[in-house]
């Protein structure tokens, strides 16, 4: 291929709709990085390149090439890691890590594990859901209803498939071609000898635990590599043995356990991260992190941390949630004295206002399920978009799924949302099963449907409830955004594109450390979204997340995006400086953030994109919307 033709399209493929203009073209994008990551350079240090390779990633075709050559891709990484190492220049200096080097492989694993979110097509004659889920127009008629048509044409749903490049990884045959190697490699070249943490040769082990660190930050791949690695008891037993016997208590630095104490180091103080990041989900006020420093300035004690070497983790890394008053918010009043009237365009108007006012305040489980099937009145389908939950057939669960549940009921358990009781695994197993029902299994775990978890703890781990709101949900305009799992890349690609056209012009800033690191905001919202905040945001923030769905068209989802990302700029424009952005936003679940202090700032975007984007906003937002007048 021309070099300058191909440097043309990967400027092209550089943006969210230039990769889905490349889509139309069948076999290019398989064809470019074939090219590339054949050839014998491949520039990963050209954050231009990253970032195309991100974007074609989010493709099926991206995905199949990228899985492919995923292998190569690490192994060579790898080397140079490992040849920075060696350096006798490295070496003599007092560094006890190849800064630069080490920051390169974190880059080319961020690029890979944002690469495969690419769509798995499976479709059937049962997607009934996906169905529902398409493109529509809208219109208003003279009652005022809000009507949105759907085309019945069945598509294949998109899945969230983040794991795939890791399976790949993790499946990774013998290199034939070893024997050719000049120069002597003694550390891994594979992401199953790097994870599996049988050798404590460094940096081997510190270059593990960072990587597992990077990977489990994404929910999906934490589940999976619970499953097919079991590194939280690896981890376990490894923290077990590092230790010292307790005669010498006069040098012991954490004197909590009988006979032996843990020593203290760089390597313990990461597994500790991560074997707490991995057990406990929630927000920044829900779960306490432990650093991997020992802080300075504090007492023996205080900065000391609280290590384990057995499950569950001490209560001091969860955090107790607030309870608030009972007081009656303005929405809850609302809801109550016009569950009887008419419920159309004005209704939503008047229910956005009281929303405003009462968003200060905690949003209870009854009242968001209350103003879910109160919305869904305002909206009629041509189409049946009601499920039949009772005659599902329930299909079977992946064991990741699994683990999946114990961690939803945990946040659950801990979030004050559901009673532990063995029913609640009974229950959600049952919900997972009748998903899989009505959309094909897939021949392989695929992530898990983490809305649906959501739906379930909102619901109180009630299935009528539960069932009742996703009906309610299914049809909403922005039913796709919320259970995200059903929609492809073309739908996401006017999505993606406006919103960085948004972020281009409201946060240029901002967006040019993401063009420099080589990080697409759109593929970071669009994995947040498809976990539905779990990790980003604490419980409270997830329902206004979900109140602003139910009550606002499409397009204000791309606001949303936007405020979320000027919130994060100090801290992100901060990591840009230093180098570290990708690895920053992975594991970006320690800044609290505030839905409603966002308000100001999306007024602001509101009327700028709609002075930039006029026609295609208004196509976007499928509903009739009194704000737009």
């Amino acid at each position: 291929m021309n070099r300058c033709l191909l440097s043309f399209i990967l400027r092209v493929s550089s943006t969210p709709k230039g990769v889905a203009l490349l889509l139309s073209e069948n076999g290019l994008i398989e064809d470019v990085l074939r090219v590339q990551m054949c050839s014998p350079y491949v520039p990963w240090e050209d954050t231009q390149f990253r970032g195309a390779v991100s974007l074609l990633g989010a493709t099926t075709e991206g995905v199949a090439v990228l899985s492919s050559e995923s292998s190569g891709i690490l192994k060579d990484s790898l080397n140079r890691l490992w040849a920075a190492y060696e350096d006798p220049e490295f070496m003599l200096s007092s560094n006890t890590m190849p800064t630069r080097a080490m920051q390169d492989f974190i880059n080319v694993l961020c690029s890979l594990t944002y690469t495969f979110q690419g769509d798995r097509r499976h479709g059937s004659d049962k997607s009934v859901v996906v169905k529902i889920m398409l493109s529509c127009r809208h219109r208003v008629q003279q009652d005022r209803k809000i009507t949105w048509n759907l085309t019945t044409t069945n598509i294949s749903a998109g899945t969230d498939t983040d794991i795939i490049g890791v399976v790949a990884l993790l499946s990774e045959r013998d290199d034939e071609s070893s024997d050719e190697t000049l120069v002597e490699f003694v550390g891994p070249t594979k992401l199953s000898e790097l994870l599996t943490f049988e050798s404590c040769v460094e940096p081997w082990h510190y270059v593990g635990l960072l990587t597992l660190r990077l990977l489990t930050s994404d929910l999906n791949v934490c589940l999976y590599l619970i499953n097919k690695l079991n590194f939280q008891d690896h981890l376990l037993k490894l923290q077990s043995e590092n230790t010292i016997n307790s005669e010498f208590d006069n040098f012991t630095l954490n004197s909590s356990y009988d006979e032996k104490d843990m020593i203290i180091d760089a390597h313990s103080l990461l597994r500790h991260q991560i074997l707490v990041a991995t057990y406990i989900v929630g927000g920044p006020s829900e779960r306490t992190l432990p650093s991997t420093e020992l802080c300075e300035g504090l007492d023996e004690e205080e900065s000391v941390p609280f290590l384990f070497s057995s499950y569950p983790p001490p209560q001091s890394y969860f955090k107790q949630t607030e309870v608030s008053p009972k007081t009656q918010t303005e929405l809850h009043r609302f809801l109550k004295e016009t569950r009887h009237g008419p419920h159309d365009s004005g209704w939503l108007l008047h229910a956005r206002k009281a929303y405003r006012l009462s968003c200060h305040n905690d949003i209870k489980p009854l009242v968001l399920l209350d103003l879910f099937n109160q919305v869904a009145k305002c909206f009629y389908s041509d189409v049946t978009h009601q499920v039949d939950w009772s005659n599902v057939i329930p299909d079977t669960l992946f064991p990741a799924e699994l683990e999946g549940i114990q961690l939803t009921i945990r946040y659950g358990v801990n979030c004050g949302l559901l009673q532990a009781r063995p029913q609640n695994f009974d229950n959600l197993s049952y919900l997972l099963k009748q998903s899989h029902g009505i959309n094909d299994t897939p021949s392989s775990f695929e992530g898990f449907d983490w809305f649906l978890a959501t739906a379930f703890l909102v619901s109180g781990g009630n299935l009528d409830r539960c069932y009742l709101l996703l009906n309610n949900i299914i049809c909403l305009p922005t039913s796709k955004y919320m259970w995200s799992n059903n929609h492809s890349f073309g739908s996401d690609s006017t999505f993606g594109h406006l919103l960085e056209c948004v972020v281009s012009a409201e946060l240029p800033q901002c967006f040019a450390a993401l063009q420099t690191s080589g990080v697409s905001w759109w593929l970071v919202c669009r994995r947040w979204i498809r976990q539905c905040f779990w990790n980003v945001l604490d419980w409270q923030q997830i329902c206004h997340w979900l109140v602003l769905c139910s009550l606002e068209s499409p397009d204000y989802i791309v606001y949303f995006c936007v405020s979320l990302l000027r919130h994060l700029q100090p801290s992100l424009l901060i990591a840009s400086a230093n180098q570290r952005l990708c690895d920053t936003i992975k594991v970006i679940g320690t800044m609290k953030i505030y839905i409603p202090t966002l308000y100001a700032f999306l007024s602001v975007q509101i009327i700028s994109a709609l002075e930039m984007f006029p026609r295609t906003l208004s196509c976007m937002s499928c509903c009739y919307d009194p704000r737009f007048g």
